[in-house]
């Protein structure tokens, strides 16, 4: 038997997949003036370079640690702070 629902009451699975990809790719700066957008823009670039920075240097500094425990435990020497 025939469903007697129009396309209207019918779920489109399409249409939530489409619009999630429409506001992914919107351009929300475009209704800004220009001197905000160069804000907006160098906010989120600074962001981005600041959580790059930190990711970096705090693995770097997990391996350096890391290394140095290393070469203390192989030298039979304690990292820390001589005890008084």
């Amino acid at each position: 038997m025939r469903s007697t629902a129009n396309s209207s009451t019918r779920a489109r699975p399409a249409a939530p997949i489409r619009r999630a990809i429409a506001y992914a790719f919107y351009d929300w700066t475009q209704e800004m003036s220009a001197v905000k957008r160069l804000a907006a823009w160098s906010g989120l670039f600074l962001q981005g370079w600041a959580v790059w920075a930190f990711s970096v240097h705090a693995v770097s500094w997990a391996a350096a640690v890391g290394l140095q425990v290393k070469i203390f435990a192989r030298l039979g020497v304690s990292p820390g702070p001589p005890i008084a």
